[in-house]
């Protein structure tokens, strides 16, 4: 039986009283929520079912779509819409999907904890909450990570980034059906049992129309037959009896009450010598440790030249052979960025085939525009029947993925995306929105908002008054209870910062890296791990310095995703009347103090 809801009506509850109640249709600027819209940030995202409102109502209960796409302006309620409709589809399809089928990728570990109670508070406690890092990290365990920010060899991340990237992988893998695959010996300590060269030959005849991975089992069945046919040679080796002149008294009784028969008896032993020196060795084969991997990835990656043209990404060949150098020493050190990270687990996948995965209904990503095209392919690699729920705006594209609606459609295979458009910011005041707009690349995804306060507010670093200023303007909100968040575009950036606020004596925080936990009404950070959040007041920092030290290419989106960060005032910070940051820019938008 089918039901429609006419109405929507809100109740205002004070110590156990009812204080008041309104009849709203969802109408933009009702009392009550301008009232939460107007309240302050916290470390944590609040409750979101009182202030859902019409248009993101339509989205979460929208479920006939395989796939959707929900886009927006900042602060326009993306992430809410996608909590509340995975708590929905929960809900509406408790029979047939459980917590536990759902992956919910956040853009980084302190956004996670920013959102950490929204789905409980919604009644679902089991979804699986990652970050793509740690999703990666977990399955390449034997390396570690190396920290990333804005800019930093931008151009060969570009390339591991791209769609041309992993097909140049999944071509390179057909290659390696025929040839290029590094083997190593098998051996039983210093002895060779099998040589490379032979596992080469073993391999080249081998005829399979299948999968590389198919064809390396094929190979692994193979080995493990020669090995049984070797611990039958080795039965009668001279470390056999070496090794029997070593076993216990007590063992060899053991076997001779069993059998009652010496020769037997020493069939036996000679057996489980060899089985025990064996079992290591076959356990290395069964897990392909005959193959190089390591070696294998660098050889990817010096093929690249003939498998892409470079020259379209603005690289070289010499430039792309010496970051495989640069790779390469990485590696010798247990670490690896995230895209080679990335790139070595799609490399062991073509190799190994699909192990073992956890099967999901939904993946669920919010800020899809920080995922590269690689990333998402090798995700629907992972898992091909997953239905896809993504949040992002395009206008915050800091990382610059070169991620748009159409390689969108080809990475997911022509299947249907249900596209929506969130123009209405709930987060940020019209002053804020109407400076920020100025430097988003989307002309039709203008912020809607619909609180007013003042305008941002510039402060020229070079003028004598600025630091008595900015001083005293942070002691009143931080005294009002207010948020601050000093906020740069890269973590170099923090180095402008720090001395401010330590020569203040300003109770802080630094975040650099994305293992932090937010506990200070003051924060300072890069903009790529504030991705998502919200504070009462942002202190934008764009001195001359920092500007020098961004990519050109990526600097409208990395400013207008720090802009948008501020519920309530924004402040810029420059060096002075002559900065790069406010050329072009309507001076009737700011004021300066």
């Amino acid at each position: 039986q089918a039901f429609e809801v006419d109405l929507k009506r809100q109740f205002r509850v004070k110590n156990g009283e009812i204080v008041g109640m309104i009849d709203t249709d969802n109408v933009m600027g009702d009392p009550y929520l301008m009232e939460v819209l107007e309240g302050g940030s916290s470390n944590q995202m609040g409750p979101v079912v009182a202030t859902l409102q019409k248009e993101q109502n339509r989205i979460v209960r929208d479920t006939l779509p395989r796939n959707v796409l929900i886009q927006g302006v900042a602060g326009s309620g993306k992430t809410v819409v996608m909590m509340q409709k995975i708590a929905y589809l929960l809900y509406a399809f408790r029979a047939h999907l459980k917590a536990d089928e759902i992956l919910l990728f956040s853009p980084n570990r302190i956004f996670q904890a920013y959102i950490s109670q929204v789905l409980p508070s919604l009644g679902e406690w089991d979804v699986e909450g990652n970050t793509f890092s740690q999703f990666i990290q977990h399955r390449v365990s034997n390396y570690d990570m190396i920290p990333s920010d804005i800019g930093e060899n931008n151009k060969f991340s570009t390339v591991k980034g791209s769609s041309q990237y992993y097909d140049a992988l999944e071509r390179y893998s057909r290659l390696l059906k025929k040839k290029y695959l590094l083997f190593r010996d098998i051996k039983r300590e210093d002895e060779v049992l099998i040589s490379k060269e032979e596992i080469q030959q073993m391999f080249k005849r081998i005829d399979s129309k299948g999968s590389l991975a198919a064809k390396l089992d094929i190979l692994r069945s193979m080995l493990m037959q020669r090995l049984d046919e070797l611990k039958i040679i080795h039965l009668s080796a001279d470390w056999v009896d070496d090794a029997l002149q070593h076993y216990g008294t007590d063992h060899i009784h053991q076997f001779e009450r069993q059998t009652h028969d010496i020769v037997k008896m020493e069939g036996y032993l000679r057996k489980q010598v060899v089985g025990d020196a064996f079992r290591i060795i076959e356990r290395r084969v069964n897990s392909q440790g005959h193959i190089r991997y390591i070696a294998q990835y660098l050889h990817f990656l010096r093929s690249i030249p003939q498998l892409i043209d470079l020259s379209s990404f603005g690289i070289t060949t010499e430039e792309w052979a010496s970051h495989v150098e640069v790779v390469l020493k990485d590696m010798k050190k247990n670490r690896l960025s995230l895209y080679d990270m990335t790139g070595y687990y799609a490399l062991l996948l073509q190799m190994k085939g699909m192990m073992t995965q956890k099967a999901y209904q939904y993946i669920c990503i919010d800020e899809i525009q920080d995922f590269t095209p690689f990333q998402l392919r090798l995700l629907k690699k992972l898992y091909p029947r997953a239905r896809y729920i993504m949040a992002g705006d395009l206008n915050q594209n800091i990382w610059q993925n070169n991620l748009d609606y159409k390689e969108l459609e080809r990475i997911l295979e022509e299947e249907e995306i249900s596209r929506h458009l969130l123009l209405t910011s709930y987060r940020s005041t019209q002053e804020i929105m109407a400076f920020a707009d100025q430097f988003a690349l989307l002309e039709d995804h203008r912020a809607q908002p619909i609180r007013s306060r003042k305008k941002p507010e510039v402060l020229h670093q070079s003028h004598t008054h600025f630091d008595e200023t900015l001083k005293s303007r942070l002691a009143e909100h931080i005294g009002k209870g207010e948020r601050v968040a000093f906020l740069t575009p890269t973590a170099v950036g923090l180095n402008e910062v720090k001395p401010f606020l330590e020569s203040w004596g300003v109770d802080h925080q630094v975040i650099s890296s994305d293992d932090s936990i937010m506990n200070k009404q003051v924060v300072a950070m890069p903009i790529g791990l504030a991705k998502g959040l919200e504070f009462d007041v942002v202190v934008a920092c764009g001195t001359d310095a920092i500007l020098a030290s961004l990519p050109n290419d990526s600097r409208q989106q990395i400013w207008y995703t720090i802009f948008s960060r501020a519920m309530h005032q924004l402040y810029i910070m420059t060096t002075d009347e002559e900065t790069a940051l406010l050329k072009g820019t309507d001076p009737s938008s700011y004021e300066v103090l």
